[in-house]
């Protein structure tokens, strides 16, 4: 960019929905390294998000330690020479990295051991664990931004969370439902029945069978299952119970083309996962139903999202699986979700029935 000598290394969250909350963050970062090109440091499953925000100046994908080793061993016209890293990870590992990539400055929490790695150290926020993990990235650029200037103006009263998908990743969409059989005119909603490692935060699939076989009846719209391949077996699981027609995409699609697919559609229904975060940012109408984790730190931050749960004495456990009979998801029924359904829908002027 014009101007822009500098260089910001933004090591990325590893999940997508993570990436996603960090979004403010990595915002406000362009404002206080106003004079740095920011480059972003993701795995090659991130690279479609952050293609979406206009604050990122480049990105760097993620081949892992050895192919990016050290600075010195990279014989450095192809590797830029970093002024500065802002870890949004909270590993060691992040700030050994940073520094093994030869950046001059490096921000991050102080956490993990790592205190002597980061050339400016962050205390952690206290009440971290009563607040929304969006509050949590933004603390730390108010935290660098108070050691640079004295104070810090980031905008912790209105986080930017807002994606829009781009057209060509609509158009392929578009594409890819037509060919699974969805009229280009029809109208559809998404459920997302999986969740990457962990079976606790997975509602029953003879529920979501259930609602999908419902909102169909009541609007006909046909339900779209989304998913990662390892998603298979839940997805499978719903498709045996489902009365009536899913189209299903598990499995089929990349971050681009489920970002395409999940704005175009007028609902989602989904367990505590990156979708629900990519839903919300995208402001899609969005269901997410929480059992062993907390919904007030990691529920989709967008005004449409709703959050559907039972609370019970042993949850947020943040267990991967229940030792017991989980309560926490079996408590959840089908009429809980339709009557969220149902309301979203009405409000967003979308409910025929």
């Amino acid at each position: 960019m014009t101007g822009k000598t500098k260089q910001l290394l933004i090591m990325s969250p590893t999940w997508l929905g993570d990436a996603i909350m960090a979004l403010p963050a990595i915002r406000e970062a362009g404002r206080v390294f106003d004079d740095h090109r920011l480059t972003i440091l993701c795995r090659e499953g991130l690279k479609e998000l952050f293609e979406l925000d206009m604050a990122i100046d480049g990105i760097w994908l993620d081949t892992g330690d050895r192919a990016m080793a050290a600075r010195g061993a990279l014989a450095s016209d192809r590797i830029p020479v970093w002024n500065a890293a802002l870890l949004l990870q909270n590993s060691f590992r992040s700030a050994w990295r940073a520094w093994r990539l030869g950046a001059k400055e490096r921000i991050g929490f102080r956490t993990d051991g790592r205190g002597w790695l980061l050339t400016y150290p962050i205390e952690r926020p206290s009440g971290r664990d009563r607040r929304h993990q969006v509050y949590y990235y933004l603390e730390l650029i108010a935290g660098i931004e108070r050691k640079l200037r004295g104070e810090s103006r980031v905008d912790f009263d209105r986080p930017d969370i807002s994606l829009y998908a781009k057209a060509s990743q609509q158009s392929a969409a578009s594409e890819l439902l037509e060919r699974m059989g969805l009229a280009a005119t029809g109208g559809f909603f998404v459920i997302n029945p999986g969740a990457t490692n962990s079976r606790a935060k997975q509602w029953l699939p003879d529920r979501f069978a259930a609602v999908a076989d419902r909102i169909f009846d009541e609007t006909g719209m046909m339900a779209v299952i989304v998913g990662t391949a390892g998603d298979r077996c839940a997805a499978d699981a719903v498709l045996e119970r489902a009365l009536r027609p899913i189209i299903d995409l598990t499995g089929r699609t990349g971050l681009g083309e489920l970002i395409g697919v999940v704005s175009l559609a007028r609902l989602l229904i989904t367990n505590d996962t990156g979708t629900s975060h990519l839903g919300g940012a995208l402001g899609i109408p969005t269901l997410t139903i929480f059992g062993p984790t907390q919904s007030f730190a990691t529920r989709p931050f967008a005004e449409q999202a709703v959050v559907i749960e039972k609370p019970v004495s042993c949850a947020p456990c943040m267990l991967r699986d229940c030792p017991i009979d989980h309560r926490c998801m079996t408590g959840v029924q089908v009429d809980d979700v339709l009557e969220a359904a149902r309301s979203v829908l009405q409000i967003q002027g979308r409910f025929v029935g």
